[in-house]
């Protein structure tokens, strides 16, 4: 039996130094458990850090929260 109950519980799971990205699955739990949308691994995590150093470059810093809602928006409305 593991010694904790989901990855996210895991002290070592998201570490500076362990460079494993969190899973879809893990994604969406972290979502539930806090609260706030993070990026999925994958087309959603790459269009959202693409628009996040575009801004960041232009000199308007962006939350990568609003960022991931406004990819799910376009996404849904099929703009993406």
């Amino acid at each position: 039996m593991p010694k904790y109950k989901t990855p996210l519980q895991d002290p070592y799971t998201f570490q500076w130094n362990n460079p494993r990205l969190m899973t879809p699955e893990e994604c969406r739990e972290s979502e539930r458990v806090t609260g706030m949308p993070s990026p999925v691994t994958g087309p959603e995590r790459d269009w959202v850090i693409a628009q996040a150093i575009r801004a960041y470059r232009e000199g308007k810093p962006r939350d990568t929260t609003e960022l991931t809602l406004e990819y799910r928006r376009l996404k849904a409305e099929g703009k993406l």
